[in-house]
């Protein structure tokens, strides 16, 4: 962590009473949080992040701590406040059920 900015999302809230992951699970879950990070996110105050604070800087666009690279905005739906992206194969049941159980805590209150 540099200038207290970090590159990868913190845990803010584990269920205890969930099982732990496997090794071998974790770590493939692992590579693919990193890959997403790589392909789909940028951070505010990395020094590498230098052309797409501009880019957002030059289309008028709100910055955050995390943000989605300028080359992936055109993959979202914008025809609401909230801008979303959906896979091909988008279930809402899924989404509804991971939801439901997601360890991490999103609420204005955690942070």
């Amino acid at each position: 962590m540099e200038d207290g900015v970090t590159n990868t999302p913190e845990v803010s809230r584990i269920s205890q009473d969930r099982p732990p992951i496997e090794d071998d699970i974790a770590h493939k879950l692992d590579q693919l949080q990193e890959s997403f990070g790589r392909e789909w996110l940028w951070f505010r105050g990395d020094p590498e992040s230098a052309s797409e604070q501009k880019a957002f800087q030059e289309a008028e666009l709100a910055m955050q701590n995390v943000n989605i690279q300028f080359r992936r905005l055109n993959r979202l739906t914008k025809d609401q406040a909230g801008w979303t992206y959906r896979s091909h194969a988008y279930d809402q049941v899924i989404l509804d059920y991971l939801s439901r159980r997601w360890p991490l805590d999103y609420s204005k209150e955690s942070g």
